[in-house]
């Protein structure tokens, strides 16, 4: 039985995309300036500007054969809810600014109807879901993922990532915004170099 890896997201118009690519290659180059060897460089993973979206859920593996009924529920899940506005935030770390693993920039604006319709859809998608995520959600884009790595090139690239985004010390960061009048059902493909996103289905709100 195929399978497909699909998320549904609010993807980002291109101003709002921009903005948060400039802060991030900025972020990159604030800390590069560390002085880091070409393996703690490798341990920072960026996501592509192309590539950052706003996760509303994760489905997992679905299989092909349920498809139009999961773009089915995920079109009448959106057209229950209003289009509302979303604006850049500011950044942060999971788990923590201490521990970084994932560096992200958060969301501002009507967040009350962005978590209304989070919970809509993770609700109308439950049946098709592979697993069941236990964490409560947090609206967030992620742009850096920090891998595995020794514990002395972890805390030098910790005490960086720290640093910078608590000063942000010569950044100009995003405050892009935009009206948020649709959400998309995407595929995730696994390839060697990264995972490749296409658009399934776009549902209006």
């Amino acid at each position: 039985m195929e399978k497909i890896r699909a998320f549904i997201a609010i993807n980002l118009p291109d101003h709002a995309r921009a903005s948060v690519a400039e802060f991030q290659q900025q972020l990159q180059t604030q800390i590069a300036r560390d002085g880091f060897s070409d393996f703690q460089k490798k341990a920072l993973r960026w996501t592509r500007p192309e590539q950052i979206h706003l996760t509303l859920k994760f489905l997992g593996s679905v299989p092909r054969e349920r498809i139009d009924a999961l773009c089915a529920a995920f079109a009448r899940t959106c057209a229950g809810t209003g289009a509302f506005d979303l604006a850049i935030g500011d950044a942060g770390c999971f788990p923590s600014l201490a521990k970084p693993r994932v560096i992200w920039v958060g969301l501002d604006g009507d967040l009350n109807a962005l978590r209304d319709l989070q919970l809509r859809v993770d609700a109308a998608t439950r049946e098709f879901s592979a697993r069941e995520e236990n964490r409560e959600w947090t609206p967030h884009l992620t742009i850096c993922r920090v891998g595995k790595t020794n514990d002395r090139d972890f805390r030098k690239i910790s005490a960086a990532i720290k640093r910078v985004i608590e000063q942000k010390t010569n950044l100009a960061f995003p405050r892009a915004s935009w009206r948020v009048n649709c959400a998309d059902l995407m595929q995730s493909k696994l390839t060697p170099s990264g995972s490749v996103y296409t658009p399934l289905a776009t549902a209006e709100l």
